[in-house]
């Protein structure tokens, strides 16, 4: 299974979701497409509290979406996004 099929897999799961806190995906290559389908699942997701997406080659086009989740998911607490290529204009518009 290549990286965005898991992340789909991953995301549908967060959908579904109603216990799990903290989601650690640190160093699994998500790249900009697996993070797509993870924020799509956090704007549906009421549980996590805790996202950990550091180091998944993710860049500037995540950090619109990343935007909307913190914006939206007022359940989120943190998020980690470091050791990836997000540019430090992007990081201004993701925080929580």
């Amino acid at each position: 299974m290549n990286q965005s099929a898991g992340a789909e897999a991953i995301a549908h799961a967060l959908t579904h979701n109603t216990t799990l806190l903290r989601l650690d995906l640190r160093l699994n290559q998500l790249a900009d497409d697996g993070a797509a389908a993870i924020c799509r699942a956090l704007l549906r997701n009421s549980t996590l509290v805790d996202v950990v997406l550091a180091g998944n080659e993710l860049t500037e086009a995540t950090t619109s979406l990343m935007a909307q989740v913190i914006s939206q998911n007022n359940r989120l607490t943190a998020i980690d996004l470091s050791c990836n290529r997000l540019g430090q204009v992007s990081l201004t518009h993701c925080r929580l």
